[in-house]
């Protein structure tokens, strides 16, 4: 009789695999994108993160903002960025739109080096596809001040830059 145990344990097994597999994809296709974002669909198909079985990811860029901060002591500067990613991992700088940003002029110099961003393409159903990304990027300032007159400081400042 050990054989019926067995199989009837397999099967259990099985069915609890078919149901949270089952319950993934109800989820995944309950994903639906906000009317808020209704500006990324276009004409071809784009999803959320939770719409995909894997999420683009961040690869890399060479580019840094071209920006320059207020004149204050110390400052922390912030954008929140929402686009699209397309299926070959590249942003597609026309659904860029900064959020939030505490300093605007900080938010315009990150959208500025959004084209030379490379991503990774999300995955869904083996095959590459568009998604909708958020990100939240940052910037510190800090300015030294020096006893006059004298040389500036040979190398630099023994304080660490503030942390975001």
């Amino acid at each position: 009789m050990p054989r019926p145990t067995i199989l009837f344990t397999v099967l259990a097994a099985t069915g609890l695999a078919c149901a949270s597999a089952g319950n993934k994809v109800a989820a995944r296709e309950a994903c639906v994108i906000p009317a808020r974002d209704s500006g990324f669909v276009g004409l071809r198909p784009v999803y959320m993160d939770c719409g995909v079985d894997r999420p683009a990811r961040f690869m890399s860029t060479d580019v840094h903002p071209d920006f320059r901060p207020e004149m204050r002591a110390t400052a922390c500067y912030f954008a929140d960025l929402e686009f699209v990613v397309d299926s070959l991992g590249r942003p597609e700088v026309a659904t860029a739109r900064v959020v939030r940003s505490n300093y605007e002029p900080f938010g315009t110099a990150v959208l500025q080096t959004l084209q030379a961003w490379k991503y990774e393409p999300a995955m869904r159903d083996g095959k590459t596809v568009r998604q909708i990304v958020a990100t939240h990027q940052t910037a510190a300032s800090m300015i030294v001040v020096t006893k006059s007159p004298g040389p500036p400081p040979a190398g630099p400042p023994s304080q660490r830059a503030p942390t975001c």
